[in-house]
């Protein structure tokens, strides 16, 4: 992942993050949509970003496809969205920045927010051997990756891979808090994210509404906090395990040794079985002339370099999981993706 600030960053925008954040218990029927993006009550207004419009639609059950239509009809949206509102008996829980509505979740949703995923992580890394690699915060989640230079091995003589985690958080919804083995590829950088180590989910018991529709930090909500963040730490510390370096550095070799022959066929049918843009195979096709040998290994390193060709911090993260899932799948997947 090509990373968009240094620790100290990280830290510095997650802190500034925490002090314009506001999250609010709202009753459905006192909710307003004015100018088909706007969400009001009571005194306040929020403009809301592509993420909150999306979950709105989603609660709302208004088909994706027929909510962005309507958008070019002025008015439409909002007027179908407040009918819908109207008759709603829920409350729904919904959080922001400022003055932008971020996220329009469930009441039962249990946030676990980037502060305190780095509380708990920090005094664990801060003890370890690690080499910070990337960090960064999209309006879906946050990022923190790091490697372990003691954990090293060759893939094939000159191809030298390094053991790492990668630690995410979604504070809106868009993902659990994850811990995952990373594998670090150090001749271009590349990394590949297996998938995680931890789940949290951030669903819990049905909040209580205050009078000004905020949530309180209770006692019971810190005692939540403290359980999670010793159930991180132990993740973390329990992840950079030898064995799983092993384990992954055998599959990278397994991997290497799988020669592919129809190169052109096989990265059309890996760019429609992830669901990429066909754009992307031509990236695909100069990144393994560049290799050599094409096998399986390359073709997975060069799903992952695709990183460097989009500056989106989420598709770039996808591109890492699916290097990994190319390496991780059943030999019986692979050869349905493996042109004949």
């Amino acid at each position: 992942m090509t990373s968009t600030m240094n620790f100290k960053d990280l830290t510095n925008q997650i802190i500034h993050n925490e002090k314009i954040k506001e999250d609010y218990l709202v009753p459905a029927r006192e909710m307003v949509m004015n100018d088909d993006s706007e969400i009001h009550f009571k005194e306040s207004a929020f403009q809301m970003n592509p993420i909150a419009r999306t979950q709105l639609a989603a609660r709302l059950q208004i088909p994706n496809q027929f909510y962005q239509r309507i958008a070019s009809y002025r008015d439409l949206r909002s007027d179908v969205v407040n009918r819908l509102l109207s008759e709603d008996d829920r409350t729904f829980f919904f959080r922001t920045h400022d003055d932008v509505g971020r996220a329009f979740l469930s009441d039962r949703y249990k946030p676990i927010d980037n502060m305190q995923v780095l509380a708990a992580a920090s005094p664990v890394l801060r003890d370890m051997p690690i080499e910070f690699l990337s960090a960064s915060i999209s309006d879906a989640r946050m990022y923190l990756q790091v490697s372990f230079p003691g954990m090293e091995g060759e893939v094939e003589v000159g191809d030298t891979v390094r053991y790492g985690l990668t630690i995410t958080n979604s504070e809106v919804g868009m993902g659990m808090v994850r811990v995952s083995p990373t594998l670090w590829r150090l001749v271009c950088s590349n990394g590949m994210v297996r998938q995680t180590a931890i789940k949290h989910r951030h669903v819990g018991r049905q909040m209580d509404m205050g009078e000004d529709y905020g949530i309180y930090r209770d006692e019971t909500r810190l005692a939540d906090q403290k359980a999670f963040r010793l159930k991180l730490q132990d993740t973390i510390q329990m992840s950079v395990n030898e064995a799983f370096f092993e384990d992954l550095l055998g599959r990278a070799k397994s991997a290497n040794g799988q020669t592919i022959e129809k190169v052109a066929a096989t990265v059309k049918n890996v760019t429609r079985h992830f669901q990429m843009d066909e754009s992307r195979e031509e990236d695909l096709m100069d990144a393994l002339a560049i290799e050599g040998r094409p096998t399986r290994w390359k073709i997975s390193n060069a799903v992952t370099g695709l990183c460097h060709k989009t500056a989106s911090i989420d598709t770039q993260f996808e591109y890492e999981k699916i290097g990994m899932k190319i390496i991780d799948m059943g030999d019986r997947e692979w050869k349905g993706i493996l042109a004949a």
